[in-house]
């Protein structure tokens, strides 16, 4: 366990050195763990945002690069988030989960969504949806 913490931040720590980002908007900090040590259920992957995507492959090439015959897999149902969000003329930071981003960041290109397209564009499980929808109104 503790060797999980040492190496997830020697890891973050060597891939922001090697792979700075190039846009101030979106920052990626990556926890790995090893599995079998760390309790954890099986969660479809969900559609992340494309601001992410390329971020998170970036890591994924980095990692696999430094550690051969290792795989990795994503658990967006553990993930945290700060987004930087405006209502009107407020502005707010938000600290949400991994689902709730990538449901917020879809308002980015549209202002109403029905829960089927919301579940359709996020692939978040239906019963994972529901709540962390709940949790935001």
């Amino acid at each position: 366990m503790f060797t999980d913490i040492r190496l997830s931040r020697t890891t973050a720590s060597d891939f922001a050195t090697a792979c700075p980002t190039m846009d101030d908007e979106v920052e990626l900090t990556v926890k790995v763990l090893t599995n079998g040590f760390w309790p954890n259920k099986v969660v479809p992957m969900c559609s992340l945002p494309t601001e992410l995507i390329h971020l998170s492959k970036k890591f994924e090439d980095f990692y696999l690069q430094a550690h051969q015959g290792r795989r990795l897999t994503w658990q967006c149902d553990m993930g945290m988030a700060d987004v930087r969000a405006r209502f009107g003329t407020k502005r707010y930071e938000l600290s949400v989960t991994t689902y709730q981003m990538c449901i917020l960041m879809l308002f980015n290109e549209k202002t109403e969504y029905t829960f089927l397209q919301l579940q359709e564009l996020t692939k978040i499980p239906r019963n994972e949806l529901k709540l962390h929808m709940i949790s935001m109104t």
